[in-house]
């Protein structure tokens, strides 16, 4: 038996002698002991009543959702993590993971596992698998029927060791073929581009319009990583003479705070950027600092920051700054409306678990919370960032779709050059009737631009070296 579960077992009956105990020691009982009776009551109830025996797992399950869902509650983005959604939840954040390198979805045909785009450079891209490839069976456990979730504990694991899987690939003689990949840490890259480079698919290109010296970087998370690869993204642009960029905040959920802080420093000279106040109502203020030597082109560069309805908390602390300084246009949709800033807190157990908790709200330069309550919020209150007047550019579900899908098809990587992966029906294919893809608030970006880039680049030129960014 698991000792996570062993422990939540047998913290039933601790929980009913807790409560015998302090109901024969307190002349009053306190709020707080009522509440622990009562859990502990219905824990051992559905234990002794419930229609049938529940497994060791069944149970932790329940006290795990019980917290989960309390705290749930509270507000949408508090939460109860058990060791292992902790785990995961460090690896989200840290962009980086122990495993294979690619992304996998259920292939409703075969009841199989599909492997969807490959991450270039890593264990499965150098192994030769494709996207459209089946994965049957890892170290000789077959994949059919299988959750996504399941199938990626059984390829994960430690940098360095093997991991046996059977690849089916249409097409292919023989159909099946098994291949040894020796697991490595594999990085998620939150910055893209316009194009990967063909001949080496982990390098993007980001001049957008050449002619018009407009650069384009797209940030998808803002994950430890996020600033170092958008300074790299911001010299390659500088040193092909680009003199304007756009910013792409589209469908990114934020990620760390100090992440948001270090991306929009990098664009503004001075002045707040974000702050941050507590339940007490300290406030902790985070300021802009001048760019290192070589970073100047940063701060002067004609701007623009797309967004959408699912830009959220990072992705506003940015686009509000920049906003509020009158550093760059915001294009596009109000955002998501997240103005809060969350915690983790350790719970050493056992069994171990961690608490996501709301702990602060944070600030725009103006003045403002962006926070949006879902329970009470209304078109008409102040949440969100706004498009700049003029600048809006609403979409609909159908044109949504159509975005999300054009940037999975830019950033799918389907193998190394030469290999062809097995044509595989993508139900989320563009139906044959729909219209061509159109950009539109894309080209609403590249029209401000023009007519900024062409007064910007006739200002002196700022300093070429260029020395990095210190993040925070």
């Amino acid at each position: 038996m698991p000792r996570r579960n062993l422990a939540l077992i047998l913290a039933i009956p601790a929980l009913v002698l807790v409560g015998l105990t302090i109901r024969l020691t307190a002349p009053v009982p306190d709020k707080d002991y009522l509440l622990l009776k009562q859990i502990a009551e219905v824990l051992a109830k559905v234990d002794r009543e419930y229609v049938r025996s529940l497994s060791d797992e069944e149970r932790a399950e329940v006290i795990e959702h019980m917290i989960d869902s309390g705290l749930r509650r509270l507000d949408e983005h508090s939460e109860y993590m058990n060791l292992e959604r902790s785990q995961q939840f460090n690896k989200d954040t840290e962009g980086k993971f122990s495993g294979i390198g690619v992304s996998i979805i259920a292939d409703p045909v075969s009841n199989y596992l599909r492997i969807e785009s490959l991450f270039p450079g890593n264990p499965a891209y150098e192994a030769g698998l494709a996207a459209g490839d089946l994965i049957t069976q890892v170290d000789g456990k077959s994949t059919e029927g299988l959750r996504v979730d399941e199938v990626r504990k059984l390829i994960q694991g430690e940098p360095g060791t093997p991991v046996s899987l059977v690849i089916r690939r249409a097409g292919r003689n023989p159909t099946d073929e098994t291949v040894v990949v020796v697991r490595g840490s594999v990085e998620v890259n939150p910055v893209s581009g316009v194009r990967r480079r063909p001949e080496k698919p982990i390098e993007w290109e980001f001049m957008l319009d050449p002619a018009a010296k407009i650069g384009y970087i797209r940030l998808s998370q803002f994950s430890a990583n996020a600033t170092l690869e958008l300074v790299a993204a911001l010299k390659q642009l500088h040193e092909q003479g680009a003199m304007s960029l756009i910013l792409d905040l589209r469908e990114d959920p934020g990620g760390l705070l100090p992440q948001a802080i270090s991306v929009a420093d990098l664009f503004l000279p001075g002045g707040r950027i974000v702050s941050t106040r507590s339940r007490s109502g300290t406030d902790q203020e985070f300021v802009a600092k001048p760019s290192p030597a070589g970073l100047g082109f940063a701060e002067v560069w004609p701007m623009v920051v797309l967004v959408n309805g699912h830009s959220a908390s990072a992705s506003e602390i940015v686009a509000a700054a920049l906003q509020d300084h009158n550093r760059a246009i915001v294009i596009g949709e109000r955002t998501f409306g997240k103005g809060s800033v969350q915690k983790l807190f350790t719970i050493p157990g056992p069994p171990e678990a961690s608490l996501k908790l709301t702990a602060e709200t944070y600030w725009r330069p103006n003045g403002k919370n962006i926070h949006r309550d879902p329970r009470t919020a209304k078109e008409t209150d102040e949440w969100g960032v706004k498009p700049n007047p003029g600048f809006e550019v609403p979409l609909t579900d159908e044109d949504r779709q159509s975005w999300v899908r054009h940037m999975r098809e830019r950033e799918l990587v389907t193998g190394k050059p030469g290999i062809a992966p097995p044509k595989v029906p993508d139900p989320r294919a563009p139906k044959k009737d729909e219209k061509p893809f159109e950009d539109r608030a894309l080209q609403k970006a590249v029209e401000y631009l023009k007519t900024k880039t062409a007064a910007h680049d006739k200002r002196p030129r700022p300093m070429d070296g260029f020395t990095g960014v210190e993040v925070m």
